[in-house]
């Protein structure tokens, strides 16, 4: 998850600071840290300070404090029952229902603070799950069944840039 925050709107390429920071190791904002933080977002911000060449350093600090609270307030569990879906959905091959699945795990991460569609996807990668969110989204009706194919820009405004509170729709 901070991986998808810093990588937001900076250079993350393999000589940058984002880069470096990252494969610190020990990593500096571990969750072992982070739990043990009595001030979050404070203990973040400095950290990040520190490091040096990071942007946003207030607006990821506040994000990180968030985050670790929704996780902490049942966020863990329904990510770790939508992973058990997604494996379990991985493990029948590629069936059209798993699209539902993979859209809800998507659209659930985004209750992160900063975690928008693309960091969702790459979020999801980064647990392990290769290609949940596909750019190529199906639009089903309330039983299950194709309306149609939603490309690209289409699906970009549909599920996250409409009228629904930029949730999408499941």
């Amino acid at each position: 998850m901070t991986a998808c925050l810093l990588t937001t709107q900076q250079r993350s390429g393999p000589n940058s600071s984002i880069s470096k920071f990252l494969t610190t190791n020990p990593y500096p904002l571990s969750y072992q840290y982070i739990i043990k933080s009595h001030d979050i977002e404070k203990d973040s911000y400095e950290i990040l300070v520190q490091f040096g060449g990071i942007r946003r350093t207030n607006r990821i600090s506040d994000e990180l404090k968030s985050n670790f609270k929704w996780l902490e307030n049942n966020g863990w569990s329904k990510i770790l029952k939508l992973s058990e879906k997604l494996i379990e959905a991985r493990k029948q091959g590629p069936v059209f229902e798993n699209i539902i699945i993979e859209r809800e795990a998507c659209l659930l991460v985004q209750n992160l603070k900063g975690i928008g569609p693309k960091q969702s996807r790459n979020l999801w990668q980064a647990l392990g799950f290769p290609g949940p969110c596909p750019w190529l989204i199906f639009d089903l009706d309330p039983n299950g069944c194709l309306k149609e194919i939603l490309w690209p820009k289409q699906a970009e405004k549909e599920m996250f840039g409409g009228n629904n509170g930029g949730k999408g729709k499941i």
